[in-house]
């Protein structure tokens, strides 16, 4: 029999083997990596902004009792390969980085006023030689960049 072309079963293993060849140089040409540190700043944001709202629901200090509003008011910590939130001597939303990612900060513990606004800090997402800042200003506005604030 004289055969023209390739059959059903060479078809799939070539495509098999090409889609090997795409998944091992994926993470090479740094696709993963920069999603992944995407992903990653853009949940750091996200605590933030959840911290920011807690902020709101903080009353002013009283006078009589300022020790309580102190602990009352919730702070964002970045400590160590993390970050959480501590509120009433109990920690919140602790969430570890994946190993490739490092985190750099100005302020290492910080807080939002009751009305949402925060001094300026900048957090610094690095994998490799790839960073992101999320950015905080004193107005209390949170941004992901790919520039630092100046």
């Amino acid at each position: 029999m004289d055969e023209k072309g390739a059959s059903l079963i060479e078809l799939l293993v070539v495509l098999a083997i090409m889609a090997l060849i795409t998944a091992m140089s994926m993470p090479k040409l740094g696709l993963l990596q920069k999603n992944e540190l995407e992903i990653e700043a853009a949940y750091l944001a996200a605590e933030l902004r959840y911290a920011q709202e807690l902020s709101y629901t903080v009353q002013q200090i009283h006078n009589e009792f300022p020790l309580v509003q102190a602990d009352s008011t919730p702070r964002f910590v970045v400590q160590g390969r993390g970050y959480y939130i501590m509120q009433n001597g109990k920690m919140y939303h602790n969430h570890t980085l994946p190993e490739r990612i490092s985190i750099k900060t100005n302020r290492n513990n910080f807080i939002f006023s009751s009305g949402g606004t925060a001094q300026t800090v900048t957090i610094t997402l690095e994998q490799g030689k790839k960073r992101i800042y999320v950015i905080v200003d004193i107005v209390g506005r949170i941004r992901v960049s790919d520039v630092p604030a100046v």
